[in-house]
């Protein structure tokens, strides 16, 4: 994925647009899998330079700090640990338990 052309990044702590300052190296975000293959966002995110907090990193509508899940795919591990062990939904999904773990106190909160 690419950031939109002309676009000004939005400050990951007040959500302020603000000017380009420079790129991250990219980052995989894990998406929910489709007919068992898993599918990764692949995303440079930039760094903005917010007037109110200084430099920071973008937000961005998928992620959530430095989370690797999007918040789509931590939504649906957690609706599948309400039927399923933690363990099992882990095992399921080619994930880890503590990415279950870590999508249900996300949900909880």
């Amino acid at each position: 994925m690419r950031a939109r052309a002309h676009r000004p990044g939005r400050c990951s702590r007040c959500g302020e647009p603000g000017p380009g300052y420079d790129t991250l190296p990219a980052r995989e975000f894990e998406y929910v899998p489709l007919w068992g293959i898993r599918v990764y966002f692949l995303y440079a995110l930039r760094r903005v330079h917010c007037a109110r907090c200084g430099v920071k990193v973008e937000a961005v509508p998928w992620g959530q700090g430095k989370q690797t899940l999007t918040q789509s795919y931590m939504q649906f591990l957690a609706t599948w640990a309400r039927r399923l062990s933690w363990q099992e939904v882990a095992r399921f999904f080619h994930t880890s338990w503590e990415q279950v773990f870590r999508s249900v106190c996300w949900q909880v909160e």
